[in-house]
């Protein structure tokens, strides 16, 4: 809660004109985490982030086996997300973080690094994800932050290209969120 407050929509993200386009971002799992970083990134590349306010129940539903809690959430808030219409979806795979210089890289958890895959196939039918995805416009890169979140920026950098930005844009926007 408290990045979100020091970070989220009602900071920056509001300053922005009601045409600036949007990058949703669901309210879950390591996105939590990362969210000031992505938050910034997408802003210094000119976009303004969309976060689902509350899960929605007919998301939780939506859910094809059972989850932990956490995931059943993240079914929630996504359908909410989409609900929204953001004119990009940014569902990183996250596969480690940093836990220290001497500790060696970490894996993180399997349902959170599949949340891209299994959110993708249980709306499916979903009329806006549908739309995103026939005109490319679902992010989903393969992010491993064991090394420190430095270590993702070209993964970043790869990802503002696909957003029409330039590599020193995107270089500049990495730097300028870190």
């Amino acid at each position: 809660r408290l990045v979100f407050r020091q970070e989220g929509p009602g900071k920056t993200e509001d300053r922005m004109a009601d045409w600036t386009p949007t990058v949703g971002l669901n309210n879950s799992f390591m996105v939590n985490t990362y969210y000031p970083l992505y938050s910034e990134f997408f802003r210094c590349l000119g976009f303004r982030v969309e976060l689902p306010q509350k899960a929605l129940q007919e998301g939780i539903e939506r859910k094809r086996a059972p989850f932990c809690y956490p995931a059943e959430a993240a079914h929630g808030y996504f359908a909410a997300l989409l609900e929204r219409k953001p004119d990009f979806l940014f569902l990183p795979h996250v596969k480690g973080v940093f836990v220290g210089q001497d500790k060696g890289p970490s894996t993180v958890c399997p349902l959170s690094q599949g949340e891209p895959y299994y959110l993708s196939t249980a709306f499916k039918d979903h009329p806006h994800l549908i739309k995103l995805e026939e005109n490319r416009r679902v992010l989903r890169p393969v992010l491993d932050f064991s090394r420190g979140v430095e270590s993702a920026s070209e993964a970043m950098t790869d990802l503002a290209t696909a957003l029409g930005r330039s590599r020193k844009e995107a270089r500049n926007a990495f730097t300028q969120a870190m």
